[in-house]
């Protein structure tokens, strides 16, 4: 009995998982999930083509999962204009800033 029941947790935790990462039950966006994209993002330092092009994109959406990959170089020495970010010192640190603040961004549309 006491081994059951966290593996029937573990399981059912397991099957969530595949669900999502397997994207079963995929759909394109609604329309009203792309308002609450557009509503809900901070879009205020994108010029008007980067806004246009994202609301393409995500109006585009047929419901597949699409790929990105990442191919970074870090600098040695992290370089900010007005000296914003003095804590950050390699680019490395520069990058964990940016993943950090990007992770928190995604998940505002949860």
């Amino acid at each position: 009995m006491t081994i059951i029941f966290p593996t029937a947790v573990l399981a059912a935790l397991y099957l969530l998982f595949l669900l999502w990462h397997h994207n079963w039950f995929k759909s394109p966006l609604t329309e009203k999930e792309i308002r609450r994209i557009s509503v809900k993002g901070d879009y205020e330092d994108m010029d008007i083509r980067e806004k246009e092009n994202f609301m393409k994109f995500i109006q585009a959406d047929d419901g597949k999962p699409f790929f990105m990959v990442n191919l970074m170089k870090f600098r040695e020495k992290a370089i900010y204009p007005d000296g914003d970010f003095p804590d950050i010192q390699s680019g490395e640190d520069a990058a964990k800033l940016y993943n950090s603040s990007v992770i928190k961004e995604l998940l505002i549309y949860l």
